[in-house]
């Protein structure tokens, strides 16, 4: 089975809405190590969960990497 950007999305949301934030950000590196380009679904994704996990200044850096 190929990976791609939609399957990483799922499994990374699922990791924050079930608390496991160490595994969503390792998914997050795992994707890019795979040379799969985020989408804004990805990036939002991101964001949306390292602001639940008040991790304020990554949901910024990741902001200005998607700018």
């Amino acid at each position: 089975m190929k990976l791609d950007e939609i399957i990483f999305n799922c499994v990374i949301d699922a990791c924050f809405k079930f608390g496991d934030f160490n595994k969503a950000i390792q998914l997050y590196r795992d994707m890019q190590a795979e040379k799969i380009r985020p989408s804004s679904v990805t990036y939002g994704i991101m964001i949306k969960g390292y602001g639940a996990f008040k991790a304020i200044d990554q949901a910024l850096a990741l902001y200005g990497e998607m700018v």
